[in-house]
């Protein structure tokens, strides 16, 4: 029962911080649209269900996924500035929540750089052995090779373990 208005509570200290920043940014912008009342449910839907999954308050859900925005435009940087040695950018969840950057070989200055405009904490960044770019040819190489065989198969890139793998049916 504790636990339950605990919940509850919180769920109201949520909503009356949330409509204080609505109110707020709306009488310095004008009134709010449509459009953003719903991207603002439909984050809310995603932040219960992300809290759900990953066991968080609802708070941290939406603190997290705020910052997918900011992942996605760090990865197409890192992508597009790095092809020979960025080897991928992944989110993980639990236990701790990180975001992992992953090169055959990088200066931390320079990644320092692409960070300190963000809003990203705890970014950890590791060395592998092939780049994302060698391991798309190499799933490329994979699929032309079991396809002329006659096999079925699924490929993915496992950024984490920096590999490409292959499953049948």
């Amino acid at each position: 029962m504790t636990k339950r208005i605990h919940s509850h509570f919180s769920m109201l200290v949520l909503l009356v911080s949330m409509t204080a920043v609505f109110v707020v940014t709306g009488s310095a912008q004008g009134p709010i649209s449509g459009e953003n009342a719903s991207s603002d449910s439909a984050l809310m839907r995603d932040a219960q269900h992300y809290a759900a999954d990953y066991g968080v308050s609802l708070i941290e859900a939406v603190s997290r996924l705020q910052l997918q925005e900011e992942i996605r435009i760090l990865n197409n940087r890192l992508r597009g500035d790095f092809p020979e040695t960025f080897a991928g950018l992944w989110v993980q969840h639990t236990p701790l929540y990180r975001v992992h950057l992953s090169f055959t070989e990088y200066d931390n200055t320079k990644i320092e750089e692409y960070l300190q405009n963000t809003s990203l904490n705890g970014v950890e960044v590791t060395k592998a052995r092939l780049s994302l770019q060698e391991l798309r040819s190499l799933q490329s190489v994979l699929q032309h090779t079991v396809n002329r065989l006659g096999i079925s198969a699924d490929f993915d890139i496992n950024l984490p373990e920096n590999q490409v793998e292959l499953y049948t049916t």
